[in-house]
């Protein structure tokens, strides 16, 4: 079932299983705010079992511009297109990358440019 993601309330609904599921849930609310206010999106989010085109196509997407495989397995995973942009969240369980927001503290999360056409 898919969860619209507040960002006035920080939740860990759905990320109850990972060890950093405080700092996941920062992540997603600051994502959701992003999205919100610059583009007037509501920010997603669905079940792994119910994306995996979209995590498919995130490992793929990894695996052929940075040779990354990552093993932990994702909770929550959306695609999205805003103003002819193609994105792709994928939330393990996982420490990765360090971000400060104001909304949640600091956070963990990456992103990768990429190069060719997917």
């Amino acid at each position: 079932m898919p969860y619209a993601v507040d960002f006035d309330t920080v939740s860990t609904v759905g990320l109850e299983s990972s060890p950093v599921a405080a700092a996941l849930a920062g992540l997603r609310a600051n994502e959701a705010r992003y999205f919100k206010n610059k583009y007037d999106h509501v920010f997603t989010l669905e079940p792994a079992s119910a994306a995996k085109a979209t995590i498919d196509w995130v490992h793929r997407i990894l695996t052929e511009e940075r040779d990354i495989v990552i093993a932990a397995r994702p909770l929550k995973a959306t695609a999205l297109q805003v103003e002819n942009i193609r994105m792709a969240y994928a939330f393990s369980r996982f420490k990765f990358a360090r971000q400060k927001s104001k909304l949640a503290g600091t956070i963990r999360g990456s992103y990768f440019n990429v190069q060719n056409e997917y």
